[in-house]
């Protein structure tokens, strides 16, 4: 079993760990981007007579430091800033985007609308309207319907307010969010500028190239050069959702960084685009624009909570019927104990990332290999896996080279502790986004499948408990149940691991225990097929969702139970279930 985990890097972070939901409607319309100022020429300092010796004119380098000086400057002041206006729009191709897209009726499938913000803040409180994919996003996970235009969000202080139309009503409204929900809204606008402001820079990256009339000043524009825009690059392709594997940053035909300034030390406005080749397919042109505009420094803003405000339906766990089944308590399955080295390992890296690999006929017959390196503050992350060329296992030693089409080069050299256990180092070297690499990590792998004519005992099996006291009284309806109702433990053990590894981010292996045609019915997102269910489950996964299951009863395939999922917008599922046909999840139900 060879696993492909989805390698999902974090949208902007302007939302903290979001949950699962799906994004398959329209998306909002986006605030346009602002027309890039037109340079005007400083106008030239009259010759002077010179009565003393003549003053030496500053040098261009001099020039640059002092340009980027006020830059930088202005980047450090936003940091502590408390009190603006924000206004920013992310779009990018598809092609350039990490999560699967899936435009709506009104969309443009062409390019993906990342997230648009125009809003104030004040001290610790926001008024914001959220919109672009991140917006229908976080909307579908609070319960209001994909096709709303914009979510429109109000925290003050720890009340958390959202307005638009639950899914199921027609008509916008505010409501309050109950605590269990405002606990987990990470919602910070401020991030999206961070992601520029908060990068290093050299002294002589910048220079001024003209002016612009923003926010009642004249500011002043200043361009950044290839180092400053490379600098920024890492980090906008981590946080942004792109796909680094698509982006070659030495093929961009195009790329412009612009800072404006203005007399009172703030910024005002920042502009960055790129475009250039996608690497796996080169005669289609990638796009990446950001436009962030800042205004208001100075202003006296106010945010109050909103009028006409009800609740947030919450979904609360119904108490146990006597109609309800007693819950069991599973004992974990045990490990299997293998009698050679053949079949399929999985393990983790010391940075927690999985690796996984295949003996045949004591050979390393495919490697994949999930990484996460850091460099300052850039971290590049993916996965590669291929069948080794070389592979032999000698001594109960192995060192198999990969290379993917970059030109990086991962290096797997494992010991085999027994036919069960295995240790090993990672060593990653060659060019990544973040630059020159050359990285080892550690790993540990354990034996979990074999051909079936290798020779694996299991050591138990799983066992459910179930509670001793004496059953209800028989009423007419049980009595037309069998007399006898066995947990089925492999069911549960099923489901179970389905959870156990979106957990983990796994969403290749949590599909695996899901029929091709499986009919699911998640709140307010329905559909057939596989392929459909994986993109709404790997949306949680890019983001870290964590799923906690309770209240687990099987009957002859029909397994219920009780979903919570953590993340802004939390969600409570307690009467959730799901049918197993021939090992296989037929229908899934989160209600």
């Amino acid at each position: 079993m060879k696993l492909l985990r989805f390698s999902g890097l974090l949208m902007l972070c302007v939302i903290g760990a979001i949950g699962l939901f799906a994004c398959g409607g329209a998306t909002p319309t986006a605030v346009p981007p602002t027309t890039a100022p037109t340079a005007v020429p400083p106008t030239p300092a009259p010759t002077l007579a010179p009565t003393t010796a003549p003053t030496m004119a500053p040098t261009t380098a001099a020039l640059s430091e002092n340009a980027s000086a006020a830059v930088l400057n202005s980047f450090k002041k936003f940091g502590a800033a408390k009190n603006f206006r924000l206004k920013a729009n992310v779009e990018t191709l598809p092609e350039f985007f990490q999560l699967p897209y899936q435009p709506g009726p009104n969309d443009d499938p062409n390019n993906v609308k990342i997230v648009t913000l125009d809003g104030v803040n004040h001290a610790s409180d926001i008024h914001y309207t959220l919109g672009g994919f991140l917006g229908s996003f976080v909307g579908a996970l609070s319960g209001f319907a994909p096709t709303n235009p914009s979510l429109e969000i109000i925290i003050i202080g720890s009340q958390v307010y959202m307005r638009g139309v639950l899914d199921g009503q027609t008509a916008a409204q505010w409501y309050l969010l109950p605590e269990s929900q405002a606990g987990s809204m990470g919602f910070d606008p401020q991030d999206v500028v961070r992601t520029i402001t908060e990068t290093d820079y050299a002294q002589a990256a910048f220079e001024k190239t003209g002016t612009a009339s923003m926010d009642g000043q004249t500011c002043d524009v200043y361009r950044g050069d290839r180092a400053a825009f490379e600098a920024a690059l890492p980090r906008l392709i981590q946080e942004a959702g792109l796909n680094a594997e698509e982006i070659d940053a030495a093929k961009l035909t195009k790329f412009d960084f612009q800072v404006t300034v203005c007399p009172d030390g703030n910024v005002a406005h920042i502009v960055y685009n790129f475009e250039g080749p996608v690497k796996s397919k080169p005669t289609v042109s990638g796009k990446f624009n950001y436009d962030a505009q800042l205004s208001g420094f100075a202003d006296t803003l106010t945010i109050q909570a909103p009028s006409n405000v009800v609740p947030m339906p919450e979904v609360n766990t119904p108490t146990p019927t006597e109609e309800s089944l007693p819950e069991a308590t599973l004992t974990p399955r045990a490990a299997t104990t293998f009698t050679s080295l053949e079949g399929d390992w999985e393990g983790t890296n010391s940075s927690d990332s999985p690796i996984q690999f295949t003996v045949t006929d004591g050979k390393i017959t495919y490697a994949g290999l999930n990484y996460a390196i850091s460099s300052g503050d850039c971290l590049a992350s993916g996965f590669y896996g291929s069948t080794p060329d070389d592979g032999a296992i000698q001594d109960q030693n192995f060192t198999v080279l990969l290379t993917n089409s970059d030109g990086v080069r991962f290096i797997l050299a494992g010991i085999f502790d027994s036919d069960n256990q295995a240790h090993g180092t990672l060593n990653i070297t060659g060019k990544t986004h973040c630059g020159d690499t050359d990285t080892e990590l550690t790993w540990t792998a354990t034996h979990v499948s074999a051909p079936p004519t290798d020779n694996a005992t299991p050591d138990a099996e799983p066992t459910a408990e179930m509670p001793t006291e004496a059953p209800p009284t028989p009423t007419d309806e049980a009595a037309a149940l069998p007399t006898t109702a066995p947990l089925s433990t492999d069911d549960v053990a099923l489901v179970q691991s389905v959870f156990d590894a979106l957990n983990q981010g796994d969403v290749n292996t949590a599909m695996t225990f899901f029929d091709e045609n499986v009919i699911y019915n998640l709140g307010s997102v329905n559909g057939i097929g596989a392929d459909g269910l994986k993109n709404y489950l790997q949306l949680g996964a890019a983001a870290g969702a964590q799923y906690s299951v309770s209240n687990v009863q099987s009957l002859d395939g029909i397994v219920s139970f009780a979903l919570a999922i953590s993340g802004p917008g939390a969600q409570s599922f307690p009467n959730s279930s799901v049918i197993i046909q021939d090992g296989k999840i037929a229908l899934v139900t989160l209600k």
